[in-house]
């Protein structure tokens, strides 16, 4: 829990960044139920407990902030690709998607920026200071569960072996072996929306 809450204002304090917003206290931590999310056992019993918070930050620009009961809203879409230093250390591929992430947050925020503007631009609406910028969350796009655990890309996989039988000519599994494999996803995305008073 106190790994996740770390990694998620280090997340927020880049969005904030980006958006020229000033972080403020946590208002809110919830635990995420992933399970309950993706509608399936997203590990099996023995492997590392996973703890996915959300957590919300104040700003000093959205406490300030005086509410017309007007408001503009905007999605903004990140992506960045994942490359870890070296393929097969989990610990520089965990490494690799932190940093993509960040990257992806960086991206997502311009985006959701350029978008609310060009939405008030269309409709004659004048942006105010931001109300809200949360992270549109997706299960099946996140990239910090691993193909074997929370944060493990690397693990024991079991690979048939096939050959083709000279006699009938059908290609069968002769025997089984286990290897350490790394699997990772190729690129981070993330989507943010973005509420502006107008």
């Amino acid at each position: 829990m106190t790994r996740a809450v770390a990694q998620a204002r280090e997340r927020a304090a880049t969005i904030a960044r980006v958006a020229g917003l000033a972080l403020g206290d946590v208002q809110l931590v919830a635990e995420r139920d992933l399970e309950a999310e993706a509608g399936f056992i997203a590990w099996r019993p023995g492997r590392p407990v996973a703890t996915t918070v959300a957590v919300t930050f104040a700003t000093q620009q959205t406490t300030a902030a005086q509410t017309t009961g007007r408001a503009t809203t905007a999605v903004g879409l990140g992506r960045s690709r994942v490359r870890p230093r070296d393929r097969r250390s989990n610990a520089s591929i965990r490494a690799a998607v932190m940093r993509a992430r960040l990257r992806a947050d960086e991206a997502a925020v311009r985006d959701a920026v350029a978008e609310a503007q060009r939405l008030a631009a269309a409709s004659g609406a004048v942006l105010g200071v931001p109300l809200a910028l949360a992270e549109r969350h997706r299960v099946f796009d996140d990239p910090g569960i691993g193909s074997f655990g929370p944060g493990r890309y690397c693990g024991p996989y079991r690979r048939a072996i096939v050959r083709r039988d000279p006699r009938t000519g059908r290609r069968r599994v002769v025997r089984r072996v286990t290897e350490r494999r790394c699997f990772f996803p190729s690129r981070a995305m993330v989507a943010l929306r973005i509420t502006y008073a107008s």
